[in-house]
């Protein structure tokens, strides 16, 4: 502010012999030298206004916070906020902070041109802050989908990733990075995909399955964003089932004596009906045999199959512990994998004690008379 200061000068004539009409003339000019003279001694003290955003570039619908900053601290005045031309708020400065601050989550999509004005006081003079372009970007709505039933193992599915913006209406198709991730362990095409606008927001992409131990696998895809979509993620839980076997045993013969061989035929193989087997099963993939504790003996009780899922062994029984015939059960099991399910199938057998043939031989020839003892041998055979 400045200060008028008038100062008014006088001089008095010590002669006199001015005549009365000079002294006139002196008096109306030292009259007209009333000077007033501006004094800008008393300006206010000048200030800076500094502008900052909370959150740059912000999503459509989330908390902005415009913070003014006016130094040095002032003794009041307010701080007007603008977007471009047009003023959005109107905030009193705290004069033990000298700041202002202004929050809206009502900011369009599209950048926003802020500035702050300090209204000044008598003692602190106005400021303009620097110019913070606000960067407001379509909140995205990411979704993927695989398959909506349970996935078999080794068996691909085809899934989407779609992504719209939020507002929707009048926006361009999002462009920029996609990344896809999975647990458990499978087999995932492309990990990253990048949209053009021809794709409409939207690609597709294969998973496979390779074991079914973690099920749910669960698929993210994380869109990076672009110049007016934000960032964004989904998951989907595929249910993975692991895939099915077959097992085929024979036993021959399937009516035997105690100790006699029987041959046990067993053949594996898939049997699902969806994707495929793992590259190589099941060769080298072991069956367990068990007789259910009767007491018999396996050649090989885990025996190993080969590339056409084919294994034989011999199973001999042991000692009846009941009333003969005994029936034992045999049981050829596949165990559990983290590829295919377990799998066990029985059949019985009959064993019965072996035959024999008993023989009575006496030491003599010629007979023997009443009353006479003799010798005689008895002989048991096997047959």
């Amino acid at each position: 502010m400045k200060q008028v200061i008038e100062i008014n000068i006088r001089f008095k004539a010590r002669h006199s012999m001015f005549s009365s009409h000079r002294w006139i003339l002196v008096l109306s000019a030292l009259l007209a030298c009333i000077i007033t003279i501006g004094v800008s001694g008393f300006a206010g003290t000048a200030t800076t206004t500094t502008l900052a955003s909370s959150l740059n570039p912000s999503t459509y619908g989330q908390d902005v916070t415009f913070t003014a900053t006016v130094a040095p601290v002032p003794d009041g005045g307010t701080v007007e906020f603008k977007d471009g031309g047009t003023s959005i708020a109107s905030v009193a400065v705290n004069t033990t902070t000298g700041k202002a601050s202004f929050t809206t989550n009502s900011l369009s999509v599209g950048t926003h041109v802020i500035t702050a004005a300090y209204s000044g006081t008598t003692n602190y003079d106005p400021s303009t802050s620097n110019t913070v372009n606000q960067v407001v970007k379509r909140a995205s709505k990411v979704v993927v989908f695989c398959a909506d039933t349970p996935l078999i193992v080794n068996t691909p599915a085809t899934g989407t990733v779609t992504i719209t913006g939020v507002p929707d209406a009048g926006s361009a198709p999002p462009t920029g990075k996609v990344h896809l991730s999975h647990t458990g362990n499978g087999t995932l095409s492309p990990s990253t995909y990048t949209l053009q606008e021809s794709d409409g927001g939207q690609f597709e992409f294969t998973y496979t399955p390779a074991d079914g131990d973690n099920s749910p696998h669960v698929i993210t895809a994380s869109y990076d964003g672009d110049s007016e979509y934000a960032p964004g993620t989904d998951t989907f839980e595929q249910e993975v089932t692991k895939r099915a076997v077959d097992i085929q045993m024979s036993l021959s013969p399937t009516s035997v004596y105690v100790l006699q061989p029987v041959t046990v035929s067993i053949h594996v193989e898939d049997d699902t009906t969806a994707g495929s087997p793992p590259a190589g099963w099941p060769n080298g993939i072991e069956i367990s045999l068990d007789d259910g504790g009767a007491g018999g003996t396996f050649s090989d009780d885990t025996p190993a199959l080969n590339g056409s899922g084919n294994c034989t062994v011999t199973y001999t029984p042991g000692p009846i512990s009941g009333s003969p015939p005994e029936t034992v059960t045999i049981t050829a099991s596949y165990t559990e994998s983290s590829v295919y399910m377990a799998k066990s199938v029985s059949q019985s057998i009959s064993v019965d004690l072996r035959p024999t043939q008993t023989t009575v031989k006496f030491d003599t020839s010629e007979g023997i008379l009443v009353n006479e003892s003799t010798g005689l041998t008895v002989t048991v055979k096997d047959m």
